[in-house]
């Protein structure tokens, strides 16, 4: 809808307010204080998780399948959940495991291809296993 010079426009100002809303709700619900690193990281997820969920305006669709034609991917994990995150070893038999913050999905159509951010060495990689930490 347009609005006159000077005005707010009601709509964007409703989607602004629900977007700090849902990022309060990210920053409460982990049990540490998210990296500024990662602040663009947590916007891009907020961002996914408004385009996987249905509105009044695109009806029983996500605007994700009105623009693709597919559903949405729904992750397994949340954003910002901590873990042990998997890369193979191939010095040693096994795997080298690494603490990390889960970050979302690099590619939705390879789901197991995770995007990690491990804060001892500031890097965002690719894993493909994790298990997350059960903090209480």
């Amino acid at each position: 809808t347009t609005t006159p010079a000077g005005l707010h426009n009601k709509r964007a100002e409703r989607y602004i307010q629900t977007f700090k809303r849902r990022e309060a709700a990210v920053d409460a619900s982990v049990p540490y204080e998210i990296p500024d690193d990662l602040r663009l990281e947590k916007l891009l997820s907020i961002a996914k998780s408004f385009n996987a969920t249905p509105n009044t305006v695109s009806g029983n669709k996500t605007p994700y399948e009105i623009f693709t034609g597919a559903k949405p991917m729904i992750p397994r994990y949340v954003f910002g959940q901590p873990g042990i995150f998997y890369h193979p070893n191939p010095d040693k038999k096994g795997h080298h495991g690494e603490w990390g913050i889960y970050l979302g999905v690099r590619d939705e159509s390879h789901p197991n291809n995770l995007r990690a951010f491990f804060p001892s060495r500031r890097t965002i990689c690719s894993r493909m296993r994790f298990e997350p930490a059960s903090i209480i």
